[in-house]
């Protein structure tokens, strides 16, 4: 099993006795294309306990998984968010697999310091584009990690909750890749 399945797993057992876990993943790591699934557990409403299904113990040491390591940071949940890429998105267009679910929050703010932006774009979207990804180069192509939306008057891309650790450009997503359509960005506590 991998970490989503141990996890979807875990979780269903904590919740068939009343405890209220939840998914939390990371698209991927800063450093490889793999992504990571923890347990959620809120204990409280300033951070939530995460743990690693069977090889952690709620707010215990998450080892080589820690959330810090992700790029960013979302909850699976079992109500639509109005605000995912699943209702943004104009119709027909196209979006990266891991977020297809109208059922994600972002929550990188909960583990992570982050900001939100304006990203000059460097060439307009086609016209039936809503949506550009914020991505980080992984192992030779561009990978994305969180969504913005395109302000098509000022030609800028807003995006929300990038941690300040990341480097990375705006891009669209044509069905099959990333496209670049901004300078290199790193993020800092000041923004871009």
């Amino acid at each position: 099993m991998n970490c989503p399945e141990l996890v979807a797993v875990f979780g269903s057992v904590l919740r068939s006795v009343g405890l209220p876990a939840a998914d939390l993943f990371t698209p991927k790591w800063g450093d490889t294309d793999l992504g990571h699934s923890w347990c959620y557990f809120p204990v409280d409403e300033k951070k939530p306990y995460l743990f690693t299904a069977f090889h952690t113990r709620p707010g215990g040491s998450l080892g080589p998984h820690p959330a810090e390591r992700g790029t960013k940071l979302y909850l699976k949940t079992f109500a639509a968010q109005p605000d995912t890429p699943w209702f943004l998105k104009a119709p027909g267009e196209q979006v990266p697999s891991e977020f297809q679910s109208p059922c994600i929050r972002d929550v990188t703010p909960q583990f992570l310091p982050s900001q939100s932006l304006e990203v000059a774009l460097d060439f307009k979207p086609e016209e039936d584009t809503r949506l550009c990804w914020f991505s980080v180069f992984i192992r030779g192509r561009w990978v994305p990690v969180g969504w913005g939306v395109i302000d098509n008057e000022r030609n800028i891309a807003r995006f929300e909750n990038i941690p300040e650790r990341l480097t990375g450009i705006a891009a669209y997503f044509n069905g099959r890749q990333m496209i670049p359509c901004s300078r290199l960005m790193r993020i800092g506590p000041g923004g871009a």
